[in-house]
Order: C-alpha cells, then sequence, then structure tokens
C-alpha cells in the first residue's frame, strides 16, 4: 500500500492543480498515469479535460471518458462537474490495490457499464487495510451528498503519513521499484506487435492548434503529415 499511497498522492495534486483552475479531467485510468526517469508520477492526456464556466464549481453535461471508469453522474446523462474525478481517483486506487473495478462482475459494454452503476452495489473487498478500506468507502459513493471531495482526501488517516508541502515543492525522492529502463510494466505481446519502419522520415511535422487546456500548459503538440500532392488514382475497372 505504500507504493500506491505514494501514486495516489502524486496523481491527488495533479487532480487539485486542474480543479483550481477550473478544470476537469474525466479520463483518469492507469494508461494515462506515467512514471518519469525519477519515478515520479505525471498525469498525461488532457484530450477529454474540459475547462468549466464557473471555475471549480462549474457544471458540464457532454458524455465521455472510459467504460470502467464513467462515475454515476456522469454515465446516467446529467449534469456534473469536477465529482467526476473522485470517483475515478478512486477507481484508480481500487485498481492498483485489487486489480478490479468496483462492481464483482466487469462489464464488457458501455451500456452493461451504466447499468451496474444504477443497479449494483460497490463492492471494496475487506482483505486491505482500515484506512484505505475507509478512503475507497468515500470516494466511491454513488451519493454525492456522501462522496468525499478532493480537498478533504488529503485529510483522510490513509494519507496521514504524506508530506503535502515536501510533495509539492518536489523535494521528496520517490522510491519507485521501477528503473526507468524497466519494461515489467508493459504488455509483453503489445510490446513484441510494434513495427518500427526503418526508412528515415521525410515530411516536416505540421504544428496543430492548441485548445484551451493545452495551451494552459504550453503543451506543443505536431503531428506527421504525408505530402499528397499531385497523387491520383483510378481503377481499371472503372468507367468514366
Amino acid at each position: 500500500e505504500d507504493e500506491i499511497r505514494r501514486i495516489g498522492a502524486e496523481v491527488l495534486l495533479a487532480l487539485d492543480f486542474l480543479h483550481t483552475h477550473g478544470i476537469v479531467y474525466r479520463d483518469l485510468k492507469p494508461e494515462n498515469i506515467l512514471i518519469d526517469s525519477e519515478g515520479r508520477t505525471r498525469l498525461a492526456d488532457m484530450g477529454l479535460a474540459k475547462i468549466l464556466e464557473g471555475g471549480r464549481s462549474g457544471r458540464t453535461r457532454s458524455f465521455c471518458g472510459t467504460r470502467d471508469f464513467l462515475a454515476p453522474e456522469l454515465a446516467h446523462g446529467g449534469n456534473y462537474g469536477i465529482s467526476v474525478d473522485t470517483w475515478g481517483f478512486g477507481v484508480l486506487l481500487l485498481r492498483l490495490q485489487c486489480g478490479r473495478g468496483p462492481f464483482l462482475i466487469p462489464s464488457n459494454t458501455r451500456m452493461e457499464a451504466i447499468r451496474r452503476l444504477s443497479s449494483d452495489p460497490v463492492c471494496i473487498p475487506k482483505t486491505m487495510s482500515t484506512e484505505l478500506n475507509q478512503l475507497l468507502q468515500g470516494l466511491l459513493s454513488k451519493d454525492l451528498e456522501f462522496r468525499l471531495e478532493l480537498e478533504d482526501v488529503r485529510k483522510q488517516p490513509f494519507f496521514q503519513s504524506v508530506q503535502w508541502k515536501e510533495l509539492e515543492d518536489a523535494q521528496i525522492t520517490a522510491n519507485s521499484s521501477s528503473s526507468a529502463e524497466s519494461l515489467e510494466n508493459f504488455d509483453v505481446e503489445r510490446v513484441k506487435s510494434i513495427s518500427l519502419d526503418e526508412e528515415k522520415l521525410t515530411s516536416e511535422p505540421t504544428p496543430r492548434k492548441a485548445s484551451k487546456v493545452g495551451s494552459l500548459f504550453r503543451r506543443q503538440r505536431t503531428e506527421s503529415t504525408n505530402d499528397i500532392t499531385g497523387y491520383s488514382f483510378s481503377s481499371e475497372t472503372s468507367t468514366m
């Protein structure tokens, strides 16, 4: 649980930064959590992030997110705010601890996930510390009235040993169990399936217009395009 506590604390700081700027993240999942060369946790992929009108208390209603991490209020199509990230944070911690989501039976489709959010009870195993169990109960409450707010999570017993000020100032050396060169957290079959073209790329990257969220973090996004000027094709069997 020490590793979960460390990763969770750093993710919590990242979410708190977004929320302070009136941004709801909406796509918290292990695939978007990166570990840098110093073992520090980084939050990646702001593609579904949205700046809320009204700041931290703002609301939106667009439907988006990853199936197994959808918060009840988002899945049911109503207005929602930064509370969806609180739910996602709970699902993330539960997956890090148990390797599964908040429901005993996994969902294979989005509609099935929405149905489980409506009908199935949240199931948190007792094979963990009382402090972590208590935290997850608060994060994964379907009822917003009883769900923890992220600004209150720091005060929970599970995070009692975290030195928040030092963590914010990046003064703590992360004791990551993996080195930067380690491939232990990569899917072996997926890595094997990667095909690299040895030919040099000839096209120049074309800058894309940055989104509002991207501009906030001064993220530079580029994409490569192939030069197709003068290219045409007609089938031998086509008639003119």
